[in-house]
């Protein structure tokens, strides 16, 4: 079960997997073959301390998947980091524009993830070296801030809080969906872990996002795995399996290079928003598709029931009814989901790129 929460606070330090094996082999009894798939973080914030371990392999010994966004930019949580108070701020209400959702509202584009092995010889050529560019530099700038979305803990100890003098901390700072059989009761939306950077000389957010192999990225209504679809986000060889549709029509779910995708949005027209709000469409797969029983769905969930048809390599403006999906002037998301159920596009923005009567490109 996720305790799902943020720690903002002041990165104190950071310690690789290996230095933390090696105290705690040297330190406590009886865990001589302690292994950690872990880069630990200790945060201070309010006075307290917390320990924050970030996967940096899987428990079955497989590679993360992770993105770094140097410069984290357009994206509605970061209208929320900075009004938050230092300290652990508890998230039991989750929901769009408080929370994170890699799925629904997504931070990053999947199909730019990589993967690195935990550790290796070499300089810039593991997941920890890339994590610790940021994580030093956090830890060296008097005046960066550090929020650690994911599961917390309190008065407990584990093997690594008695090396670093905790006992309370943030875990699960990774995607907290489409989990494998094993880990399905972490499963939700709108509780995905990440760490973000923040560094005021530069005004500039920094966004780490890791998830497991065995994870997917189809998930339904309560973050549970949409059978049939391959898992990572990635995986080399294959794509999303067809997905049928109404009356066994095929449909193509989009891998992030091609199929159908939101591409650009009138979200604040000139004069009043509802009935002059636009959508616009491009249809990269090898065929056309017709859009009945397709709908665009808002961070409300609030639904614009689509008609007609795109051909292939073309785009077409739709213009909202004002009754259904909003595009909101404060920051918000917008999905695109087929017939079947399956989330095929999703797009993410600020207050900032919400400017009187311009379209934003996607």
């Amino acid at each position: 079960m996720i305790h799902y929460a943020v720690l903002k606070g002041k990165l104190l330090r950071s310690m690789r997997a290996e230095e933390i094996e090696t105290q705690v082999r040297a330190s406590v009894a009886g865990q001589v073959n302690f292994v950690s798939n872990h880069l630990h973080l200790l945060v201070e914030a309010g006075g307290e301390q917390w320990r924050c371990p970030i996967n940096v392999r899987s428990a079955d010994g497989s590679e993360v998947w992770f993105k770094i966004r140097d410069a984290f930019t357009d994206h509605p949580i970061l209208d929320v980091l900075p009004g938050l108070s230092e300290g652990l701020t508890e998230l039991p209400e989750r929901r769009a524009g408080k929370t994170l959702d890699f799925v629904r509202e997504p931070p990053f584009d999947r199909s730019t993830m990589r993967r690195l092995p935990k550790s290796s010889p070499g300089a810039s050529d593991d997941v920890q070296d890339i994590l610790q560019v940021y994580a030093n530099r956090a830890t060296s700038d008097a005046g960066a801030l550090v929020y650690v979305f994911g599961s917390f803990w309190r008065n407990q100890q584990f093997p690594p809080d008695e090396v670093l003098g905790t006992d309370q901390g943030v875990h699960d700072i990774h995607m907290n969906q489409g989990n494998d059989s094993g880990h399905k009761n972490d499963d939700g939306q709108w509780q995905d872990g990440a760490v973000v950077f923040f560094f005021p000389d530069t005004n500039r957010y920094v966004g780490a996002f890791l998830c497991f192999k065995s994870q997917v990225w189809a998930t339904d209504a309560h973050g549970h795995r949409i059978p049939g679809v391959p898992e990572g986000p990635l995986v080399e060889g294959t794509t999303p399996p067809p997905v049928p549709g109404p009356g066994g029509d095929v449909l193509e779910p989009d891998t992030g290079a091609r199929g159908l995708a939101i591409i650009a949005a009138l979200i604040n027209p000139e004069g009043e928003d509802p009935g002059h709000e636009t959508v616009t469409l491009f249809n990269g797969g090898s065929r056309d598709v017709n859009l009945n029983g397709w709908v665009l769905l808002d961070r409300g969930n609030q639904s614009e029931k689509l008609s007609g048809a795109i051909p292939r390599n073309h785009a077409v403006t739709i213009t909202l009814s004002g009754e259904g999906a909003q595009l909101g002037n404060k920051g918000g998301s917008l999905r695109l989901v087929s017939p079947s159920g399956v989330q095929v596009s999703s797009v993410t923005w600020t207050n900032k790129d919400a400017r009187n009567g311009q379209i934003v490109r996607f």
